[in-house]
């Protein structure tokens, strides 16, 4: 495979890169060894929750708490990709995604609380519309339905613990007989067969008895898969009520209609995404890269391009690997990895500390371009960039930045590596001609 720009990793930063640099014109290619965080993360949109570190209350306007971290951390990845980049990626990602029929609510200037499968309510930016409601619970009655036969979510104790938080809430359990018969294993099954209208009715009419008056409905998140808006609106309609969707376990449905809907979109932009390829050598010349192998039938395959866009996650989502040496290493490249230097710090002494544990903000160092660097601040390679959790200084889940570090960081990978791949890419089309 050649091509302009290929992206490493098919997480929420490899699906931005690509994105971004396909809309700009480059030839774009993703090639990922597996899914990314989209199939067991809530399908939210996550800036930035909790700030300074430690800080009990949750940020109400991610904008300026953003820029607070950008100054007292320079390191930090929102700090080398600016919040600018922060800015149209969110735009960029929200015209995407209601392109493809799941609009997302919200704005980079003031944080929403959602609920969540445990009955807290959490801050984030955006949420999927189906969501919306339940950033509404202070006010008004809400009840929580559960669906007999789906394991894992648990009304009474999500309506208990908003009860706790001064909500007025209830949940009640409904039986739905063909449910019931086809014993869904997973979520995103249940969320297949809802799509069928003779058992959303069943569903419906379960619901009905219980329903009556309260303001909103909290069902899991399982109405629909692929005609998702038409089962939230028929559901609601029905029901003469708003809805909503709470996050379940994974698989997360919403994660994985928005996987597929971005993927939709970079189909139509012609970008190739290769699921279950996991790269297995590289070959450079001095600074440059100039191809890697991936695994394939009984052989390595070689993938060249212009320029490379490495996102294949942070500790916790294998891009960055500890050995039994205690080595800390990324994965992909053999990129310098920024950790601790001794596996005695890798973590705090509590485990529920304040600051976190430091093994998690192990990662690649990068310049303002989102070339990785040495520690002396040498490019490693010049046509390579970095993008998402595999980056050095943050700590993501704590903080709550997970996916806002991923569109700023990959917007602008995407930036540097498509002004670096243009003028190729103009030599091709005037030698065409």
């Amino acid at each position: 495979m050649i091509c302009d720009i290929l992206v490493i990793g098919a997480g929420p930063a490899g699906l931005t890169a690509a994105l971004h640099a396909a809309s700009a014109g480059a030839k774009t290619a993703i090639l990922a060894k597996g899914i990314g965080t989209t199939h067991w993360a809530a399908g939210w949109v996550d800036i930035l929750g909790y700030w300074p570190p430690g800080s009990p209350q949750p940020v109400r306007d991610p904008r300026a708490a953003v820029g607070a971290l950008a100054s007292a951390l320079p390191g930090h990845p929102y700090a080398r990709a600016g919040l600018r980049a922060l800015d149209e990626a969110l735009l960029a990602f929200q015209r995407a995604a209601t392109a493809e029929g799941i609009p997302y609510a919200g704005s980079l200037d003031r944080n929403l609380l959602a609920t969540t499968p445990s009955g807290s309510r959490r801050p984030t930016c955006l949420v999927p519309h189906a969501m919306l409601e339940g950033t509404r619970v202070a006010a008004g009655r809400t009840l929580i339905v559960g669906i007999g036969g789906l394991r894992d979510f648990y009304g009474a104790y999500i309506a208990a613990n908003l009860r706790a938080q001064g909500c007025e809430a209830d949940r009640a359990i409904v039986e739905v007989p063909a449910i019931r018969a086809r014993n869904p294993q997973t979520t995103a099954t249940l969320a297949a067969m809802l799509e069928d209208r003779p058992v959303r009715d069943e569903l419906i009419r379960a619901v009905i008895p219980v329903a009556r008056g309260f303001d909103r409905i909290g069902f899991p998140a399982v109405l629909g898969m692929n005609r998702h808006r038409e089962v939230v609106d028929e559901v609601g309609k029905a029901l003469g009520s708003a809805v909503f969707e709470i996050p379940t376990l994974p698989p997360s449905v919403p994660g994985i209609r928005l996987f597929e809907a971005l993927r939709r979109r970079l189909a139509a932009l012609g970008v190739r995404v290769i699921i279950g390829s996991e790269v297995v050598q590289r070959f450079a010349e001095g600074n440059r890269l100039l191809g890697i192998g991936s695994e394939a039938a009984a052989r390595t395959q070689r993938q060249t391009a212009g320029a490379f866009i490495l996102a294949t996650g942070g500790i916790l989502g294998g891009g960055i690997v500890a050995g039994a040496d205690g080595a800390v290493r990324e994965a992909a490249l053999g990129l310098p990895v920024h950790a601790p230097v001794a596996r005695g710090a890798w973590f705090s002494p509590q485990a529920l500390a304040h600051q976190g544990h430091p093994i998690f903000q192990s990662g690649v160092l990068v310049n303002e371009r989102m070339q990785p660097v040495g520690p002396r601040g040498d490019v490693a390679f010049r046509n390579v960039y970095a993008a998402g959790a595999v980056l050095a200084g943050a700590d993501e889940w704590r903080e709550k930045s997970h996916e806002g570090v991923a569109l700023a960081t990959g917007y602008r990978a995407a930036q540097a590596a498509t002004e670096r791949t243009r003028p190729a890419a103009q030599a091709d089309a005037e030698a065409s001609r």
